[in-house]
């Protein structure tokens, strides 16, 4: 049967229903945690070892335990030079990784946000899967785009019709401003309708994402341009949850940091590290967990506005196979009324 919208059940907000809804599904938020830490220690546990190698008998105990003299600097300058030369070469791949990964997050999130029930992994993956190539070239999409918008706000146009246009500085120079507040007041222009472009194109992006899943769409085009058209149709109702999702992220994240930072000034006190690392290294990985959490409750969010605003599926994506959600699917076909499929 085709996708229904849900039915309201109660007046409160949005954004906690939505909330809500992705703190049932711990399977999502974890799987999501847990390959985005994987992918933090690949990056970070080679260039660990290889520190702790060269500081190794070499420097009294404990003396670049939280930050590494200029001694140690200057004895090694060859090795890490090498090793920053490595890092940042692993860097631009694993960065690749977390992009694909993230293409295939989104897939699961939505996937197990349809779900009635709070979904498992294998529902996740599977959701992942189906979507994934549709999401890598919406990604490849958000990437120009986002490439535009910095022409926009920081290349040439910026400075002939902004600087040189509005402010009226010759040549768009800066220098030739006739006080320093005015330079302030066009890079807060500047900054602030970047972040705004950002965030409305990443806000487009995520009710793409929606409708490609909900209409069982594979043209990103058509699908980013019915988007478009539809947050400029309705725009409070399309952006309110996310700004509030925003808010409420940015709070939580806020107090994990000054607990991080207040914990973290401690380490150098007699045998403050037993406990601080361990409570330090709980926090970050709270800190990741928290991000996909509220990254889920934008799917939500985005899921509970586009059934209300974007007409039904017609077709039920998985009518054509039975078998329970999150389980082994049996597509059924004229040829073969059973063929297995995983």
């Amino acid at each position: 049967m085709p996708i229904q919208p849900q039915a309201r059940v109660s007046d409160t907000p949005i954004f906690l229903r939505s909330f809500e809804r992705a703190w049932r599904r711990p399977a999502a938020y974890l799987t999501a945690g847990a390959g985005l830490v994987l992918l933090g220690l690949l990056g970070a546990y080679p260039a660990y070892r290889t520190i702790d190698a060269l500081a190794e008998n070499r420097y009294p105990v404990g003396s670049q335990r939280f930050n590494l003299e200029a001694n140690f600097w200057v004895d090694h300058a060859p090795e890490l030079s090498e090793l920053f030369s490595a890092v940042s070469t692993a860097a631009g791949l694993l960065a690749l990784l977390a992009w694909l990964f993230g293409a295939f997050t989104a897939g699961g999130w939505l996937r197990m946000l349809l779900d009635p029930g709070r979904g498992n992994g294998r529902l996740f993956i599977v959701g992942g899967a189906r979507y994934f190539w549709r999401f890598v070239r919406l990604a490849l999409l958000v990437a120009l785009l986002m490439h535009f918008v910095g022409l926009l706000c920081h290349g040439p146009l910026w400075k002939r019709w902004v600087v040189e246009g509005l402010a009226g500085l010759p040549g768009g120079k800066l220098e030739l401003a006739d006080s320093e507040l005015t330079v302030r007041r066009l890079d807060w222009a500047q900054s602030g309708l970047y972040s705004l472009g950002v965030a409305l194109l990443l806000s487009w992006a995520l009710f793409t994402r929606a409708r490609l899943v909900l209409q069982n769409r594979r043209s990103v085009l058509l699908a980013g341009a019915q988007t478009a058209w539809l947050l400029l149709r309705h725009p409070i109702r399309t952006l309110r949850p996310l700004t509030l999702l925003l808010v409420f992220e940015a709070l939580g994240l806020a107090g994990l940091t000054l607990l991080f930072r207040s914990l973290e000034g401690g380490l150098r006190e007699p045998d403050g590290a037993a406990w601080r690392l361990p409570t330090l290294l709980g926090l970050a990985l709270l800190f990741v967990l928290w991000r996909e959490l509220t990254h889920g409750a934008r799917y939500a969010a985005a899921l509970e506005v586009s059934t209300v605003l974007v007409k039904p599926l017609v077709v039920d994506p998985w009518e054509d196979r039975v078998g329970g959600p999150g389980g082994p699917q049996y597509p059924l076909s004229d040829s073969d009324e059973f063929r297995v499929s995983m």
